[in-house]
């Protein structure tokens, strides 16, 4: 703790490090007595950011020293403009890096595009959906139509030309393909951060050439400017709405709620995102866990209104131990085993013996707001060692919770009539919703070349 700080200001910091930036937070904020005084609170801002920005210049995580200064700015907010608009007082003290989320980036300093670009010939398209450079790497994420990338060729197939024009091939990358269209994720070594251009290319189509401008991080634009946030369960997301041609892409980045990353956007098949017009829905074309892409033709409205329902997210959370028995061929096992796993307190009902399959019966407690729907297994063997197990599970199709699993007995190490699990990372989903009022004018460009 800060010397400087007086043993009243050290109390009330003391008193905001466990909590999170949630309703909770501020629900707990405005209750606290005594309410420390404004000059409290700025030297507390103050001497705080100091430290933020002294950290900063080591190999932090650039969503933890945003997050580090959130939590600092949010304090003087609150009792400056009230509850109501801290969500936009704290997108304020965030940027918007253009295809990527808020936890991409290692260093608070960096280059970044500042726009989609898009390039087309025929039916050939490359779309430069972000790119990001710091001292160590070159980030770029991409999508393609009619270009095949493989296992053989990918390095010698995307490329960067810097301002030099000398050529930076990939070094490593993952992308994902359906039909014609491929997404990837591509690195490559760090780029001159006095770098103002440079070029992506895709060897054996040389006319998807794509030009792109660069700005140092601190000149990119503020959540608040470009998107709109929304915050229901202790996740705030913030939806940045960019027209590219006959599409609304809605870009999110997400301030999770503790522990819990978001996975998907809606249940699929149960649930998916709407985008509402004056005429009624807009059709939803690609659902990825960063971006929306709804189908706009003709002049966009006015006013759209864009509902996420709910959020599947994972949590990290600490693996629990479930001993059972392993019953005879055709036998049913009763149990009345309870395990608090996360958020959720799991009952484990009856064990069956399915051919040469051990099917586990379950069900699950979940705060309001939250509905456990998947849990990962592994054979327990040791504190130490682990590894994979091949299973199956089943969800109810109206509850969506997990009905029960079935486990392989020939992928189990021991051959015994019980069998130790490790059960972790359990996926829940969130019910919202998150509501965004988009209106015309805040919706962003992109740019676009056809040779």
């Amino acid at each position: 703790m800060n010397k400087d700080f007086s043993p009243e200001e050290t109390d009330f910091i003391k008193k905001l490090g466990p909590m999170d930036m949630s309703e909770d937070f501020i629900d707990w904020l405005a209750n606290t007595q005594p309410h420390p005084t404004e000059d409290n609170l700025k030297r507390i801002k103050l001497c705080s950011l100091k430290q933020v920005r002294a950290n900063a210049m080591k190999r932090t995580r650039r969503w933890q020293v945003a997050a580090a200064v959130v939590l600092l700015g949010i304090v003087l907010s609150f009792f400056a403009i009230g509850p109501g608009k801290v969500v936009a007082e704290i997108a304020k003290l965030l940027h918007y890096v253009p295809g990527f989320d808020s936890q991409t980036m290692e260093e608070k300093d960096f280059l970044s595009a500042t726009q989609p670009v898009v390039v087309k010939n025929g039916g050939q398209m490359l779309e430069v959906m972000g790119l990001v450079s710091d001292s160590s790497k070159t980030y770029l994420h991409i999508r393609m139509n009619e270009i095949g990338i493989t296992l053989d060729n990918w390095k010698d197939t995307i490329l960067l030309k810097d301002p030099a024009g000398r050529l930076v091939p990939a070094k490593s990358g993952s992308w994902s393909s359906g039909g014609n269209n491929t997404e990837g994720w591509f690195a490559f070594a760090p780029l001159d951060q006095d770098s103002r251009t440079v070029t992506v290319l895709i060897s054996g189509y040389p006319h998807l050439i794509a030009l792109i401008n660069l700005v140092p991080s601190d000149k990119l634009m503020g959540l608040d400017e470009a998107g709109i946030s929304a915050t229901a369960q202790g996740i705030t997301i913030t939806a940045v709405p960019e027209l590219r041609e006959e599409a609304l892409v809605v870009n999110l980045l997400f301030q999770n709620a503790p522990g819990a990353r978001v996975n998907r956007i809606g249940d699929a098949p149960f649930t998916q995102a709407e985008l509402h017009g004056p005429n009624g829905l807009f059709s939803l074309l690609e659902n990825h866990r960063t971006d929306l892409r709804f189908a706009i033709t003709g002049p966009e409205p006015e006013m759209m209104k864009l509902i996420i329902p709910e959020l599947v997210v994972s949590e990290q959370e600490k693996p629990v131990k479930l001993k059972i028995p392993i019953p005879a061929a055709g036998q049913n096992l009763g149990l009345d085993t309870k395990l608090v796993l996360g958020r959720h307190t799991l009952l484990i009902k009856r064990i069956e013996r399915l051919n040469n399959s051990l099917r586990i019966y379950l069900d699950s407690q979940s705060p309001a707001g939250w509905k456990l729907s998947w849990i990962y297994l592994e054979e327990w063997e040791s504190p130490w060692s682990s590894r994979g197990l091949s299973y199956c599970g089943q969800r109810d199709g109206i509850t969506r919770k997990i009905q029960y699993f079935d486990v392989d007995l020939d992928e189990l190490k021991r051959q015994e009539n019980y069998v130790v699990l490790m059960l972790k990372n359990p996926d829940s989903i969130v019910q919202g919703p998150w509501e965004f009022n988009i209106d015309k004018n805040k919706i962003m460009g992109y740019s676009t070349y056809r040779p």
